[in-house]
């Protein structure tokens, strides 16, 4: 069985990577949540939570769909559209779960 998933990882692919609410200006949104005083080491909690989910694949497609309407057939298609954004916010900072 497989273990649930972080909360803090669901709360943030749901409100920031849903496709109706992921504009132009998603990564500012995402840091500014992530970067809040009231809730230190979220930034590196949800970065270390995010590079699990790219590495050991702890996201199925059908939980990924439901939280975000978007559709993707296989693992491995879902862990590519995961690494561009993990590009798309972290640039080329190498996906890991060790958090520098």
């Amino acid at each position: 069985m497989q273990k649930p998933l972080p909360e803090l990882f669901l709360d943030v692919i749901e409100r920031h990577f849903h496709m109706e609410v992921m504009g132009s200006n998603w990564q500012d949104d995402l840091r500014r949540e992530l970067n809040n005083s009231n809730f230190p080491n979220r930034a590196e909690q949800f970065q270390k939570q995010f590079a699990e989910a790219i590495l050991y694949q702890t996201i199925t497609p059908e939980q990924y769909s439901e939280l975000t309407e978007q559709e993707f057939e296989t693992p491995e298609d879902l862990e590519a559209e995961l690494r561009e954004l993990w590009h798309a916010f972290y640039g080329d900072k190498p996906v890991a779960v060790k958090v520098d």
